[in-house]
């Protein structure tokens, strides 16, 4: 069996019926790659895409309690400009997530985003 590790990266942008279609076939897909040795898996930790992938990792978790999840984070202070809520949201992935790590050790700047990626 190969140990292997997974990055999920996306749009940002996304309906509430998009965020739940892919909540939901991100779990089915974590579940298939776990069963072909993925048991890593990283995400950038941006609002949408990202973060329902994060999600999903977190709820399949509970099931495979073995599946490590990772956010590699461009930068501190990189949600700067988020909504009140979404920096909750944020605050509560980081407690959840098994680590984070910020790419860059500066704060903010432009072009962070495409350095972590």
């Amino acid at each position: 069996m190969i140990l292997g590790k997974c990055f999920f990266t996306g749009h940002r942008i996304m309906s509430n019926d998009e965020k739940g279609r892919v909540f939901d076939v991100m779990k089915d897909l974590i579940r298939t790659l776990e069963m072909h040795g993925i048991y890593e898996f990283y995400t950038g930790g941006a609002i949408g895409f990202d973060y329902m992938a994060a999600l999903a990792v977190i709820a399949v978790r509970e099931e495979l309690p073995h599946l490590c999840l990772e956010l590699c984070l461009p930068c501190y202070g990189s949600e700067k400009k988020w909504t009140d809520m979404e920096k909750f949201k944020f605050q509560l992935l980081k407690v959840q997530c098994d680590r984070y790590t910020y790419i860059s050790k500066e704060p903010y700047f432009e072009g962070c985003m495409q350095k972590r990626n």
